[in-house]
């Protein structure tokens, strides 16, 4: 009944449109974590994006939003449209269907959960439509980030107030924050950082831009924290590629500010960098880290050739748990240990080349590479700050992704943002209403299941720990 009471909560918020309804539960997403080691950072989040995407789905069919309508009427939308379709077809050449369905621990990823992803995704494709939902989509994304940011600054100061609840050694020293994993904080920041740079850029006010900057900063030394070696080079990539328009906006901000001011500006960056350089020298202080963190993969590489020869149509989502002890074999214990169970490859093209196979990676680069495409030459017109945000945050999390997996959080916002990209780019395509409404009707029923699924993972979760820490006080 409490799930209930919640989910028709949510819907009357929803069903006015407020823009708290909007961001709110994107925040909470990336900010809400539970103290139980059963339970964790990731499960949370499942059930709060599931129960976001039910009532997105709910509003979509109540409001009978052209939905179809939207994704037909540009290229990464249709794109989008066939990876739905190869999702729910995976079903079929899945070795454990059921466990494509619902997922499995500690990812919780399975096909409920990214369709429900699709149901988030046109939402916001549909919000970007208009000014008040472009606001409220900028307040989720810079809000998020701040946030994750903050207690992030908090655990590199040691002054974590929740440290006793971590089990921070597991990490080396790295920067967690509240995501849970260094890499995938390092992801979620490459997808929120480009709308602080936006505000800095927008706003007029010598105080504002400051403020906005310095929020900037926190986010690179953030991200040296993480020590994720994919995001800094994503980020580096990024960077590297709009050097000229870096350099011709610092030279406007420097021609209305004294010298002081930008020896001392400079000399703060240097002072960041070198804190946040701290915990990359830290963290590879030792030479086995590395060559044990690059070894691996290369193991884990080599046996997704083998996999993909013995299957090319691919073993279907969440399942490589079962597949990689028959390739990978004992090698991997000589980098990892014996406890090790390898459910993804560490590099997002191999997973989904693996799990879906070939036409999953058609379609799912192919949305990337169309919207990156429809982003660039587009940057240019009325909205053009919008499509270099949303092309930064895709692009340098799309490199990221390239030596590594996704998060809740991080697949969350990645979806956001290309229902964004998709928004601001596309037209409207007409096509019949049926269609729009038995799309919305099919996301109503998925989203439901995700919600049932995040319901009783949560609940498997929680009468584990309670097993347990009844177990422990015999």
């Amino acid at each position: 009944m409490l799930c209930v009471s919640v989910l028709l909560y949510y819907y009357t918020i929803i069903y006015k449109f407020s823009q708290i309804a909007l961001w709110g539960p994107m925040v909470a997403i990336t900010v809400v974590v539970a103290p139980i080691s059963t339970v964790g950072f990731e499960l949370p989040k499942v059930l709060v994006a599931a129960s976001f995407s039910l009532c997105a789905a709910i509003y979509l069919l109540i409001k009978r939003e052209d939905t179809v309508g939207v994704l037909m009427g540009s290229l990464p939308g249709k794109f989008l449209i066939g990876y739905c379709v190869v999702l729910l077809l995976s079903l079929l050449w899945s070795i454990a269907p059921v466990m494509s369905i619902v997922g499995a621990a500690p990812r919780f990823q399975g096909v409920a959960f990214h369709v429900s992803l699709v149901c988030l995704t046109v939402l916001f494709a549909l919000v970007s439509k208009t000014t008040k939902g472009l606001g409220a989509i900028e307040d989720a994304f810079v809000i998020s980030n701040l946030l994750m940011v903050g207690y992030g600054v908090l655990q590199m100061m040691q002054m974590d107030p929740l440290s006793s609840l971590w089990q921070s050694e597991a990490f080396l020293g790295r920067i967690f924050s509240t995501i849970g994993h260094p890499n995938s904080l390092g992801q979620c920041i490459l997808l929120t950082s480009p709308f602080l740079v936006r505000r800095l850029y927008r706003t007029e006010s010598r105080t504002q831009k400051l403020v906005w900057a310095s929020l900037c900063l926190m986010n690179i030394v953030v991200l040296f924290g993480t020590v994720s070696r994919s995001a800094m080079l994503a980020l580096a990539l990024v960077v590297l590629f709009f050097v000229p328009n870096i350099l011709r906006w610092c030279r406007g901000c420097i021609k209305n500010v004294s010298k002081i001011t930008v020896v001392t500006s400079v000399l703060i960056v240097l002072l960041l960098v070198a804190v946040g350089s701290l915990f990359f020298i830290g963290r590879f202080s030792k030479a086995p880290v590395e060559a044990r963190s690059t070894s691996a993969r290369v193991v884990m590489i080599n046996s997704a050739v083998h996999m993909i020869q013995s299957r090319p149509l691919g073993y279907g989502l969440e399942t490589l748990s079962l597949v990689t002890p028959q390739f990978i074999g004992k090698d991997i214990y000589a980098y990892e240990s014996l406890t090790t169970i390898v459910d993804r490859m560490h590099s997002t093209p191999l997973d989904v080349l693996v799990m879906l196979g070939p036409l999953g990676l058609v379609m799912y680069y192919g949305l990337i590479c169309t919207l990156l495409w429809q982003l660039w030459i587009k940057r240019m017109e009325e909205k053009g700050e919008w499509h270099m945000a949303c092309l930064v945050g895709i692009a340098s999390y799309s490199i990221a992704l390239l030596f590594g997996f996704a998060s809740i959080a991080s697949a969350v916002l990645c979806a956001a943002l290309i229902g964004l990209g998709i928004g601001i780019t596309g037209n409207v395509a007409l096509v019949p209403r049926l269609c729009s409404a038995l799309w919305n009707v099919c996301m109503v029923v998925c989203c439901f299941a995700a919600f049932a699924i995040a319901t009783q993972w949560t609940l498997a979760q929680l009468y584990h720990a309670s097993a347990a820490q009844f177990e422990g006080t015999r």
